[in-house]
């Protein structure tokens, strides 16, 4: 289960852990991008961090949102507004 990474090297650590996790274990991912609360993204949230995210959300098996950050999570996933 992940939740908030911020910055892209944690994200790049957790998806390499993931990658090589996965292949030798039946196990579920459970991802919760959290970006952001109440339709705005934190200030953490660059390109770079949502492309890493949309990468690792690739490898799992749920993804979740809670309902502060669900239209912020879903916009910054989307690339939409991103400078």
């Amino acid at each position: 289960m992940t939740g908030f990474l911020g910055s892209v090297r944690q994200v790049e650590i957790v998806t390499d852990f993931i990658r090589h996790f996965k292949k030798e274990h039946t196990t579920m991912l459970l991802v919760d991008p959290t970006l952001g609360d109440n339709g705005t993204t934190y200030s953490v949230c660059d390109r770079q961090l949502c492309e890493g995210m949309r990468e690792l959300i690739q490898y799992a098996d749920i993804i979740t949102e809670s309902d502060g950050g669900m239209y912020s999570d879903r916009h910054a996933l989307s690339g939409k507004g991103m400078e």
